[in-house]
């Protein structure tokens, strides 16, 4: 599983160094936006498919972070350049702490749901 996360990411990461070469429009900041947006996926999905989760937290919350994840990338295409009064940006944030809590939550569940079973 953690082959087809890398593997997905880097095909994802290398059309988009693709679109920002070709794409006039498509500035640095928003290369960079959807990059970082890229990599924290990864991040959290890495985490969540570790043995540390029972299987059921890895499918549900992998879709979740998966989907959100995929917001929060095309969120990232659309935003504009600059960093003042930048809703885009604030949503994306707030989207990645989201992402971040249910993450916890997950682990912590997870490890409830193990310890009720041995």
């Amino acid at each position: 599983m953690k082959k087809i996360i890398l593997i997905l990411s880097g095909l994802i990461f290398l059309l988009n160094s693709v679109f920002w070469i070709l794409i006039s429009p498509y500035t640095i900041f928003n290369f960079a936006l959807s990059s970082a947006n890229l990599f924290f996926t990864v991040v959290i999905l890495l985490w969540v498919s570790g043995d540390k989760f029972s299987d059921g937290y890895k499918i549900g919350g992998g879709s979740l972070i998966l989907v959100l994840g995929t917001v929060r990338f095309f969120l990232a295409l659309f935003s504009p350049y600059y960093f003042e009064n930048n809703i885009i940006l604030l949503s994306l944030i707030i989207i990645l702490v989201i992402e971040i809590i249910l993450s916890y939550i997950f682990n912590v569940m997870s490890k409830q749901g193990k310890l009720t079973n041995e």
